[in-house]
């Protein structure tokens, strides 16, 4: 309940403390919201051809964002999706990009080789 008090000529709001949740409990709560936010976003690569036969394009999408684009060498075995990061540039991410990504993904669904529920054939 927020009540209006009159200090020193001006109206300000007097919080009544007493209706507020315990601070432990609610940053509990809090936590568990970010970690559900942040764990139910999409970590997936793009792997399509590269600018030779002998490589392959890759661009690392992780929790949602876009992480960076690289080239790994067709000789390369990737058996954990980590390993990934080792072979692409990082890059700032930002909304237009990851639109982009997105409407690829959608429209080319077989060149999308993970995501959180592990690979995709």
């Amino acid at each position: 309940m927020i009540l209006i008090a009159f200090t020193s000529g001006t109206l300000a709001p007097a919080w009544d403390l007493s209706e507020l949740p315990d601070a432990a409990l609610h940053n509990s709560k809090i936590e568990t919201a970010i970690d559900f936010f942040l764990n139910s976003r999409s970590t997936f690569a793009i792997i399509d051809k590269g600018r030779s036969a002998e490589e392959r394009s890759c661009i690392w999408v992780e929790k949602g964002h876009f992480y960076g684009m690289g080239y790994i060498t067709s000789d390369v075995a990737i058996t954990e999706p980590s390993q990934i990061k080792d072979f692409v540039t990082p890059y700032v991410s930002n909304q237009y990009i990851m639109q982009l990504i997105d409407s690829y993904a959608k429209k080319y669904p077989r060149k999308v080789f993970f995501n959180r529920n592990g690979w995709i054939e």
